[in-house]
C-alpha cells in the first residue's frame, strides 16, 4: 500500500481529534476520517469507482477546516487529491 492510503488509514481510525475545527453541525459522512476511509476503500477496490463516491468525496468543507488542527499534520484534502489522481492514472 502506497504512503498516502497508509496515512489516509491512520487517519480513518482516528479518534477525530481535529473536529473541534469545525463548529458547524455536519454529516458523518464529511469528516476527515470518513473521508480517508472512502478513498483507501476505493483505491483498494473494495467500493466500485462512480458518481457516487466522488461526490462525496467532493464535500472537503470539513476536512479543509480540520487540517491546521491535525494534531499529526495530515492534509486530507491533498491526500484525497493524490489518491484518486493515483486511482485515475492506473486506468
Amino acid at each position: 500500500m502506497s504512503a498516502t492510503l497508509e496515512t489516509l488509514r491512520f487517519c480513518a481510525f482516528c479518534p477525530n481529534l481535529c473536529r473541534s475545527a469545525w463548529a458547524h453541525p455536519h454529516e458523518e459522512g464529511e469528516t476527515p476520517s470518513a473521508l480517508s476511509l472512502l478513498t483507501v476503500a476505493l483505491a483498494t477496490g473494495q467500493v466500485a469507482d462512480g458518481a457516487e463516491p466522488r461526490a462525496l468525496l467532493s464535500r472537503q468543507d470539513m476536512a479543509a477546516a480540520c487540517r491546521a488542527a491535525c494534531p499529526y499534520g495530515v492534509d486530507v484534502p491533498a491526500l484525497v487529491a493524490k489518491a484518486l489522481g493515483d486511482i485515475h492514472a492506473k486506468r
